[in-house]
């Protein structure tokens, strides 16, 4: 198959994707930060705030992700707020937790940590706006817990028992996403945790 064949196979798919029923199966919330919405320069993108985060809103196209703006909804004529709630039932879809370990922290009886991330590795860290999936890994931790942002595609929980160095997270949140995650996949340097039945900003206090 030649370039160009190859070029339009995927317009092709893309276009195939791109209908109110298939956007509305596939659409999916992404994290990111104010940062890299603003890089975007799409004011049309479609866009709600999360804490300190930004709620963009991604459908997969088999090829890649199309980002959601005021100008594909108007081709297929949906309303954003169709989108939103599609995009949250769609959240905890295709959902991967697996452990990690101590993470440095606790000492013989510490119960470790997981990771959140999609199956597919893209945008999972989305997945902590999604309710069912939050508990999922409340009852695996066996109880309330922090969430670290590694990167857009995933974040890292850890049980609030293992620490109350808030400090010691931030420090170490920020050297991570400074010295391995690329500046696009960069979300948060902030610590935040899960409860009360809730994704908070973590404080001292």
């Amino acid at each position: 198959m030649t370039t160009t064949n190859i070029i339009e196979t995927d317009q092709n798919l893309v276009k195939r994707a791109l209908t109110a029923e298939n956007i509305l199966a596939k659409v999916f919330p992404a994290l990111i930060s104010n940062g890299n919405l603003e890089a975007m320069e799409r004011p049309d993108v479609v866009s709600d705030r999360f804490l300190d985060l930004n709620i963009i809103y991604k459908v997969d196209v088999e090829v890649g992700y199309i980002v959601v703006n005021e100008a594909l909804l108007v081709s297929v004529g949906l309303l954003p707020a169709k989108i939103r709630e599609a995009a949250m039932r769609n959240a905890g879809k295709g959902v991967d937790i697996f452990s990690l370990g101590l993470f440095g922290i606790g000492g013989e009886d510490a119960v470790g940590s997981v990771v959140v991330t999609k199956e597919l590795g893209g945008y999972g860290a989305g997945s902590i706006l999604d309710k069912d999936v939050l508990e999922m890994v409340r009852k695996r931790l066996g109880g309330d817990y922090f969430i670290l942002p590694s990167s857009v595609h995933e974040v890292i929980c850890m049980p609030l028992s293992e620490t109350d160095d808030l400090e010691f997270l931030r420090e170490t949140v920020a050297m991570i996403n400074r010295n391995e995650v690329a500046p696009n996949d960069r979300l948060s340097d902030t610590v935040y945790w899960y409860r009360d039945g809730a994704v908070q900003i973590a404080t001292d206090d």
